[in-house]
């Protein structure tokens, strides 16, 4: 793909694949690269769309890969007149994408799912313990999102745990939620049974553990803050 990143970029600074501008003073992009995905921009003129052809067959000539259009799309800015867009639609010879449609591969799901949607509630995991209809739901989004669903009884070929081991066991390394929750618990935990001077082991000591010995008392989260409930369940583990 960097060979292919290379020629684009070069088309991009002689003109002959223009890329867009999302405002006027920013730069022009022609291409983009997402785990195997390459998403490519240009203006929706004959000229432009020879040079990208020329282009995509250098690449497959010389690099031994082809390009598969069956598994390509194309899609238009509203201001693109309808002929202008059949006629770029039929010499591409790809199908014409809904605004609506998802066109990222199994794979960039795949890269999407590890860096955003396991991503994004770790700093909540990591301080209060999530409800497990909130897992639940989380995990139906990343599982629909994965497998291509837009319905919850759409079956799912592998199952779920199975993808959440790692690679070398035949996984994907995708994250277990409910498990994930429990081990940044845990290591806030553990913080706490190590640093005695630290500013939050003397708040939390002062209130839930005066003793000082947190690990030899018999903790409960009764009328407790949503914060040191989850580090119970953490204590619970270590």
């Amino acid at each position: 793909m960097k060979f292919l990143s290379r020629h684009l970029t070069a088309a991009q600074e002689n003109k002959s694949i223009p890329g867009i501008k999302v405002v006027a003073l920013a730069p022009a992009i022609n291409h983009m690269l997402f785990a195997d995905d390459c998403f490519i921009f240009t203006q929706a003129n004959i000229s432009s769309v020879n040079n990208l052809l020329e282009v995509l067959h250098m690449f497959s000539s010389q690099s031994g890969q082809v390009i598969n259009f069956d598994k390509s799309a194309v899609h238009f800015s509203k201001k693109t007149k309808p002929e202008v867009a059949a006629t770029i639609t039929n010499i591409l010879g790809v199908k014409t994408m809904n605004s609506k449609e998802s066109n990222l591969s199994q794979a960039g799901r795949g890269t999407m799912i590890k860096h955003v949607l396991n991503s994004i509630p770790v700093y909540q995991m990591g301080t209060f313990k999530l409800p497990s209809n909130l897992i639940n739901q989380l995990t139906s989004i990343e599982k629909k999102f994965f497998w291509g669903h837009k319905y919850n009884r759409d079956s799912n070929p592998i199952a779920w745990q199975n993808l959440c081991t790692s690679k070398d066991l035949g996984g994907l390394a995708f994250r277990d939620l409910e498990k994930l929750n429990l081990a940044l618990l845990t290591k806030l935990a553990w913080r706490i049974c190590n640093d005695s001077e630290h500013l939050m082991f003397k708040l939390l000591s002062s209130k839930y553990f005066k003793s000082k010995d947190i690990l030899h008392q018999n903790i409960e989260a009764k009328n407790c803050s949503f914060t040191w409930n989850g580090i119970t369940k953490g204590l619970k583990i270590v």
